[in-house]
């Protein structure tokens, strides 16, 4: 599984995926941009983005800390976890 997947943190509540996609623009293209909402229907203020290659991706990780709304953004490689997912158990040496 290439890094075409980047997880953001740090999106005001307000932002539109149309605002998502014109700020990763100069990126490269994306083929995908999910605003996850909460359980109460509210925005997350996260964003996964999927770049048709990994160049893209490597450009969007660069965004990491720029300012986005008067926020700073928080941008790694996304995995395939689920975010809230329970952890396995961590395995200690005996």
């Amino acid at each position: 599984d290439e890094n075409t997947k980047v997880y953001v943190r740090g999106l005001p509540w307000s932002t539109t995926e149309d605002e998502v996609k014109e700020f990763f623009a100069t990126c490269g293209e994306m083929t995908s941009v999910e605003l996850p909402l909460q359980d109460d229907g509210r925005s997350s203020g996260t964003a996964i983005i999927q770049f048709n290659d990994t160049a893209g991706a490597a450009a969007s990780i660069e965004q990491n800390g720029a300012d986005f709304g008067g926020r700073w953004l928080s941008i790694k490689y996304s995995t395939n976890k689920p975010v809230n997912g329970p952890r396995p158990p961590s395995e200690k040496d005996p």
